[in-house]
């Protein structure tokens, strides 16, 4: 459910009643610790709750009415503090859960910085995977800007590592739990991984001006 919210968050789907009761029913499924579970574990896209609160919130900071949902992101903003971020997705899912959470300055800064300090000496975060979800959460949940030095090298690298025919490939690290079927996405047994660190890439990608030179 949290990635179908992440679909239409970007896609920018506007407010409606249906949308709120959506919202309205997923801040029921709130955890006592102010998050929500990730459902079945299985890494990387649903690894960890911080993801999955982290869209839950984009949902609820878009579609649910203003006064219903204030208990809800005081909840949240408590646990995304409080819980340690060790990968960087989980560092990029707790700046992003921040934001839609309206958590203050200070708490985005010091998640900022966490991030930030993941950068590796090429300008990725990693793979293409999580250099595409740092990016993004650079620019939407840290709010910096696309001539910032951090974000031109994370672009650049993204750029210098696109496969000619606009993929990104990122090899699986999943243990498989059903027979693998052939979608035709670029990849091979990796096309799953690739598609979503495609999918990354290119939202990291669209929130800056990449036009400027890196």
């Amino acid at each position: 459910g949290a990635y179908r919210v992440l679909a239409l968050h970007t896609a920018n789907v506007p407010a409606m009643p249906e949308l709120a009761g959506m919202a309205q029913l997923m801040s029921g499924f709130q955890d006592k610790d102010g998050s929500w579970e990730r459902g079945l574990p299985r890494g990387p896209m649903q690894s960890t709750p911080l993801t999955t609160t982290a869209w839950t919130l984009a949902a609820i900071n878009r579609y649910m009415p203003a006064e219903r949902r204030g208990s809800v992101l005081v909840s949240a903003r408590r646990y995304l503090v409080s819980t340690k971020a060790i990968t960087v997705e989980e560092k990029a899912s707790r700046l992003l859960g921040q934001h839609f959470a309206e958590a203050p300055a200070t708490e985005r800064d010091a998640s900022l910085k966490a991030l930030l300090a993941t950068q590796r000496p090429d300008g990725s975060f990693g793979d293409a995977y999580n250099t595409g979800m740092a990016l993004y959460s650079l620019r939407v949940g840290g709010g910096l800007p696309s001539s910032h030095p951090t974000v031109r090298r994370a672009i650049a690298q993204l750029l210098r590592t696109q496969e000619d025919d606009g993929s990104w490939f990122v090899n699986k690290t999943a243990r498989p739990y059903h027979y693998f079927f052939d979608t035709g996405f670029p990849g091979g047994e990796s096309q799953y991984m690739s598609f979503i660190a495609t999918c990354w890439s290119t939202l990291g990608l669209l929130e800056c001006d990449t036009t400027k030179p890196a």
